[in-house]
């Protein structure tokens, strides 16, 4: 059975789950969503104030059913696909901004295709995400990064946006993957333990708190300071001494004025290992292209490569270049990091 098919078979009874219920509920499919989600995962629908009526309920518990006999017939794979696609789908009509929207897979699974190359079985039981969204990027990279005998992982994921959290709670449960959510501005002190590794693709644009900032060497000069640059250096704060954290960014970086303290704070309190320019056809448009940064905390085994790793990724399609180029990534790994395991 096509890819494709096997993730419609669970999309169709989900995405008419949420319709069927943000019509009784007479919210958006966005607000349905989380609302769906968590009672598939409670095994009960959720009635409050007579709503959603009987009829509803009888619905929704036959879609429910086909949902979960078809998760059961074809696995968590295209469960979480069919899972984004109600995403995209709810933030599309409720025009989300373009910040908030969700990381696509194809861009998840390359990140946690370079973590596991880079890492090489070094410790990543623990991965935190600070401005974690809907958490496709964090659950992709946990459910894809390989994992040495029977260890269990743990995400931490914190975003101040309280309906982003609410769908990605639910979307973790679904995929049985433990995750801790912290409702709060991803700026701010946060309140998790040292982690082995960080995921994130920080909202790009500037951050409105100077005061919140003040304490960050990334922090602008004069004005508000750039948020992407702000979660940068928050995001290795909370990693383990010679921890590593792998960032997408915009391709464009490094070009600003402002990327001189940026590059001056990286230099001071981290090793640059890797910017590894993304596929410019997972993007509509080239100006907007995106690159995956990988930086190592100083401290533990860590030393700086001896050659900074800067290349692009082949297109997902050339399935013989993308495998050598990964080929002559770990080749390049042998000679240049050093890990805590």
């Amino acid at each position: 059975m096509a890819e494709a098919d096997t993730v419609q078979q669970v999309f169709a009874p989900l995405d008419e789950a949420i319709t069927t219920l943000s019509d009784d509920l007479r919210v958006s499919y966005w607000a349905a969503l989380p609302e769906e989600l968590a009672n598939l995962n409670n095994n009960e629908i959720h009635v409050e104030n007579g709503a959603p009526t009987a009829a509803t309920i009888a619905q929704l518990t036959a879609l429910g059913d086909r949902f979960k006999a078809a998760k059961a017939a074809v696995g968590l794979t295209a469960t979480q696909t069919a899972i984004q696609l109600t995403i995209v789908k709810g933030m599309r009509e409720a025009k989300i901004d373009a910040n908030l929207m969700i990381t696509p897979e194809a861009i998840g699974t390359l990140v946690a295709t370079v973590a596991d190359v880079i890492l090489a079985g070094a410790p990543s039981t623990t991965i935190l995400d600070p401005s974690v969204g809907t958490g496709n990027l964090l659950l992709t990279v946990m459910r894809q990064l390989p994992l040495a005998g029977d260890a269990h992982r743990h995400g931490y994921g914190v975003d101040n946006n309280e309906d982003l959290l609410a769908v990605a709670d639910a979307f973790a449960r679904q995929l049985n993957e433990s995750v801790e959510w912290f409702h709060q501005d991803g700026i701010a002190p946060l309140v998790v333990p040292p982690v082995d590794m960080v995921v994130n693709e920080p909202p790009v644009g500037y951050y409105p708190l100077d005061d919140v900032a003040k304490d960050f060497a990334t922090r602008a000069e004069e004005g508000h300071s750039f948020a992407h640059h702000l979660f940068i250096e928050q995001g290795m704060h909370y990693v383990q001494d010679g921890g590593f954290g792998f960032f997408i960014i915009p391709t464009a970086l490094f070009n600003s004025k402002e990327a001189r303290g940026l590059t001056a704070w990286m230099a001071q309190q981290t090793y640059i290992q890797a910017l590894l320019e993304l596929p410019k056809g997972l993007f509509q448009d080239e100006n907007v292209a995106k690159s995956i940064l990988v930086l190592q905390k100083h401290g533990g085994a860590a030393q700086q490569a001896k050659q900074i790793l800067l290349a692009g990724i082949p297109n997902p399609d050339d399935h013989r270049g993308v495998a050598e180029f990964f080929q002559n990534v770990r080749d390049w790994r042998k000679d240049n990091i050093k890990t805590n395991h």
